[in-house]
């Protein structure tokens, strides 16, 4: 009697692999048979126009990205060393930002928004958002 199981037991797992694997199979085909109605856009393509290839890049440039790199990171250290609240770090950050308009539309600005976001986490957790980066950039230009 113990001679018949193992068929069995073999036999079964095959039905059962055949099975999970049609179902893979049709649920897979069903979910990429027609593609997305939509595609997620970001608000960075609105801003692409105005972008510099990286290649075209003049040493000036690259010497204003590293002297807000440097002022954003002592301002983030003198924003937490004061005990700055939210709207305080973020009001200083937008003055920083604002001596640097023309790194604005720049290809770079992620860099900076990751950077700013880097800095912050040294200290604490801050949490800021990408509308709130977004908008130091709006607030450095609008503000008097």
């Amino acid at each position: 009697m113990m001679t018949e199981w193992p068929p069995l037991y073999t036999a079964i797992i095959l039905i059962l692999l055949i099975y999970y694997s049609g179902l893979l199979l049709w649920i897979s085909y069903h979910k990429f048979k027609s593609p997305p109605r939509h595609f997620p856009v970001s608000d960075e393509t609105d801003s692409m126009g105005n972008t510099i290839p990286f290649e075209e890049t003049s040493e000036e440039t690259f010497q204003k990205i590293e002297e807000l790199s440097e002022a954003l990171k002592k301002t983030i250290a003198k924003a937490f060393g004061n005990n700055y609240n939210r709207s305080e770090l973020l009001g200083s950050l937008a003055n920083v930002l604002r001596q640097y308009p023309s790194l604005q539309h720049f290809p770079f600005k992620a860099a900076i928004h990751e950077l700013i976001a880097s800095e912050c986490e040294k200290y604490g957790p801050v949490g800021l958002r990408d509308n709130e980066l977004k908008d130091l950039w709006q607030s450095g230009s609008d503000r008097p």
